[in-house]
């Protein structure tokens, strides 16, 4: 069963502390989470080879083979490859086109330690707004699709635990997990490769970690904005700073690898989704906890969060603009706001997949449930 992946955001107070201030994270931490136990990938069903070596030519092995990377990182990727084009237009780190008075465009390097280049209003300034926008444009995206989700997911969510978990745990109840492995079928959420028990145990790590993402990274993010629109000296100073806590990105993308390494296939025989009928009572707490988790911190919320911080870096764009703006940023400042626009984009995008995932799984557990006989 496949479920269109989409985006979300947090609320976050304008008078909000020093970012100095931000409180050690108290959910789990990227660290924390358990790695999936060992990978089983319950898609396949091949026999046993009955082929006889040939002892003349061994066969070649492929290990360098590039396996084709599952749809839920692809989503991941994309975004990924979109920020990091943005970053390449960085007028801070590569040159831009200058236009010069005869009409003609050349490109020149910006000696970017000279005071004057930083002045609002200036042509290498102008370019800087522009990069500052192609990041907030991408903000813009994320926070409609999170929209699209919170009504999606509000439906979804509506009588799983009473008639989906519950009702699984009430089928196996009477019923032998011999009788019913090969016989009974579970939908699968789309190229997942492990039970579901194993899958329900992820998910529950990478929700506590995405829960705490608003409170962890967006939010100082957005105050430190609001510090430096509300006092502009900000922009051109050293020592001031984002202060924000980031999750083990790369790991969790890793986890999802392996994790959605299955085939792709609407349904599979209930033995391969649970190992006994034990696993299935586990299974329905497990995901009560999800739901939980998922409750910690809604769509609603993130969206607000990245609309807080796009809204906030579009003011400081058009800011420096205006050759009599108060916004004087320097080359640090510069970076640090690129930084931490790539990052909001980012961890929004990796809370809306893993919502997304959560949503997928409730409406195959729910249609599994009413398809039971």
């Amino acid at each position: 069963m496949t479920v269109k992946i989409v985006n979300e955001p947090a609320i976050v107070n304008e008078e909000q502390g020093n970012p100095e201030e931000v409180r050690e994270p108290q959910g789990t931490n990227a660290e924390e989470a358990e790695k999936p136990a060992e990978v089983v990938d319950v898609n396949s069903d091949e026999p046993e080879s009955t082929v006889e070596e040939n002892k003349e030519k061994p066969e070649e092995t492929t290990v360098t083979e590039e396996v084709e990377q599952p749809e839920v990182t692809s989503a991941l990727t994309r975004v990924e490859g979109d920020l990091d084009s943005i970053r390449k237009t960085s007028p801070i780190l590569y040159p831009i086109q200058v236009n010069r008075d005869s009409g003609e465009s050349e490109v020149e390097a910006v000696a970017v330690e000279a005071f004057t280049q930083w002045m609002p209003g200036t042509d290498f300034m102008n370019s800087v707004s522009e990069f500052f926008k192609s990041f907030t444009n991408k903000l813009g995206e994320a926070a409609d699709k999170l929209s699209e989700l919170g009504q999606k997911i509000k439906s979804d969510f509506v009588g799983v635990d009473d008639s989906g978990l519950s009702k699984l745990s009430r089928y196996v109840s009477g019923r032998q997990y011999f009788a019913i492995s090969k016989t009974a079928k579970v939908y699968q959420p789309h190229q997942l490769g492990v039970d579901w028990l194993t899958y329900a145990n992820w998910l529950n790590d990478v929700t506590a970690i995405v829960s705490s993402i608003d409170r962890d990274l967006l939010a100082p993010i957005a105050e430190y904005l609001g510090r430096a629109i509300n006092k502009p000296d900000n922009l051109s100073s050293i020592g001031f700073k984002p202060k924000y806590q980031e999750k083990d990105y790369d790991a969790i993308k890793t986890q999802m690898k392996r994790i959605f390494s299955g085939a792709t296939t609407e349904k599979v025989y209930f033995g391969r989704a649970f190992n006994n009928n034990g696993d299935v009572e586990q299974f329905r707490k497990v995901m009560q906890q999800v739901s939980a988790n998922t409750q910690l911190l809604l769509p609603e919320t993130v969206q607000k969060s990245t609309q807080l911080i796009r809204d906030r870096a579009n003011l400081i764009a058009d800011g420096i603009n205006k050759p009599d703006s108060k916004y004087v940023l320097n080359k640090k400042q510069s970076e640090y706001i690129s930084e931490v626009l790539y990052l909001t984009a980012q961890y929004v995008t990796l809370y809306s997949v893993v919502l997304a995932l959560v949503d997928e799984f409730y409406i195959c557990i729910k249609t599994t449930a009413a398809n039971l006989k």
